[in-house]
């Protein structure tokens, strides 16, 4: 397990081990952005936290080698934050990630390019929004028999508003991808949330598959609830946290996160 703490542009390593090579550029202006390289070279895991009361930028980049599984986990507390990743998988990597947002106001870019064959990723991103956000994702199979499961979960509060755009492209010659979209944002407030899931491929042999859903949540789950004897507002707060620590295995940090607005 490697852990890194990222405060006021502040690079902290609180557990780093020789599974992985971090290369940083610390910015010495207000045009300048926090640059970071992370090679996976073995089998690891790693936890990233973002603590920030100011506006960040970052460049944030990961190449994991062949062979390789590497899991992450992520946690932001940033006021305004405009972040672009970029992800290099290469033949049989197999990478994990789980981000969970907890921003006023979020810009971010994630290209992934799937380079080797076998190469998989599987993307979970949850946020609260209390204000305007952002995501924009573009997912390049470029090689055979590679995978992508995106999901994007969020829950918009306040003067909370989401914009998700996912991109998954396959070109010809490039067969046997599999490419899964789960896009979903609850809302809670009356501000326009937008979802833009697509597909761009060229190749028949391919498995493809996308939906998008935003709105409150069905009556019939809170039915179900309310009539086990569980109050409305309650029930509610069930769903909520459900629907944000779906899929998340360390959940102790997160749900303390969630309890902050729903108790």
């Amino acid at each position: 397990m490697n852990k890194i703490r990222i405060f006021q542009n502040q690079i902290e390593p609180e557990i780093q081990d020789s599974t992985i090579e971090i290369k940083t550029k610390i910015p010495t202006n207000p045009f300048e952005v926090l640059q970071i390289k992370i090679k996976v070279k073995q089998s690891t895991t790693l936890e990233l936290s973002f603590e920030d009361l100011e506006e960040s930028k970052m460049d944030i980049s990961f190449e994991v080698l062949e062979n390789i599984y590497f899991e992450v986990l992520e946690i932001r507390k940033n006021n305004n934050i405009k972040v672009q990743y970029e992800y290099q998988l290469n033949a049989y990597s197999d990478m994990n990630i789980t981000k969970f947002y907890d921003c006023n106001q979020v810009k971010e870019l994630d290209l992934i390019q799937l380079n080797g064959e076998h190469a998989s990723i599987h993307y979970r991103l949850k946020t609260i929004a209390k204000a305007k956000e952002r995501f924009d994702l573009v997912v390049y199979h470029n090689a055979t028999s590679t995978t992508s499961d995106i999901v994007n979960h969020g829950v918009s509060i306040e003067d909370g508003s989401i914009d998700f755009q996912v991109t998954s492209i396959v070109y010809q010659g490039i067969k046997d991808c599999v490419l899964n979209q789960n896009n979903r944002i609850i809302t809670m407030n009356h501000h326009k949330c937008n979802i833009e899931p697509i597909l761009l491929i060229e190749e028949n042999d391919v498995v493809a598959n996308h939906s998008a859903y935003i709105g409150q949540f069905h009556e019939n789950e809170l039915f179900y609830l309310m009539s086990r004897g569980i109050p409305r507002t309650v029930a509610l707060q069930l769903l909520i946290k459900g629907f944000l620590l779906e899929s998340i295995q360390n959940t102790d940090s997160i749900s303390q996160i969630i309890e902050q607005y729903w108790r």
